[in-house]
């Protein structure tokens, strides 16, 4: 499966010359829940921080704005994204499709949004600093420190091995059997329900 949960623009806007060799950060609403509850970094402070790495290793970094913000939330994103650029070289603001910014960075820089099931599908490198379902796997590379993770990531784990792959892969293949699709067939659905049931049963079963 190569598409997004979201639709997603065929426009292309940027350079040729950086394609393969950008961290990519999309960004994740400056207070969503999953930020403010399951991790010690901020949006505001990944972005920073991804920023000074990238200007202190000369690589580029591109930024895509949550697609679903609006009026004082868009604004607010748009309003850092032009300070960092102002202060630091070779930032790009992307409107592309989520799965070419993926595919052609050289690394994903994420908290924990719903984008990482996007580098899962494009088995791309990743490294993530929240808290989410997939920290304890090895379909990415966790860390609570920015600039050790992107350190870790860069010196340990590029080239993306093909045993991350495969992870990533196996992970995409268990959400596509433990969830609930439009595009399954009602009775699908209920057999995904019920494998939902007998695990929660089972849980309580074995706390009695």
């Amino acid at each position: 499966r190569s598409t997004s949960k979201r639709p997603q623009s065929p426009y292309i806007d940027i350079p040729e010359e950086i394609r393969g060799n950008y961290i990519f950060v999309p960004t994740q609403k400056f207070l969503d829940l999953s930020v403010t509850k399951y991790s010690s970094v901020s949006m505001p402070e990944l972005l920073e921080s991804v920023a000074k790495y990238c200007a202190l290793s000369s690589t580029p970094m591109v930024i895509k704005i949550h697609p679903h913000l609006e009026g004082i939330e868009l604004g607010q994103q748009k309003a850092y994204v032009a300070k960092l650029q102002s202060t630091y070289k070779n930032i790009y603001l992307s409107h592309a499709s989520i799965t070419f910014l993926t595919q052609h960075a050289l690394a994903t820089a994420t908290l924990n949004g719903g984008t990482l099931v996007d580098n899962f599908n494009s088995q791309t490198p990743v490294v993530s600093y929240a808290r989410s379902l997939f920290s304890n796997t090895t379909a990415l590379v966790y860390d609570t420190s920015v600039e050790r993770g992107l350190a870790r990531l860069s010196s340990q784990h590029l080239p993306w091995s093909a045993a991350r792959k495969l992870r990533q892969q196996q992970v995409v293949c268990w959400l596509h059997d433990m969830s609930l699709f439009s595009s399954k067939t009602p009775e699908a659905n209920l057999e995904t329900l019920q494998h939902h049931l007998d695990a929660l049963l089972e849980g309580e079963v074995k706390k009695l």
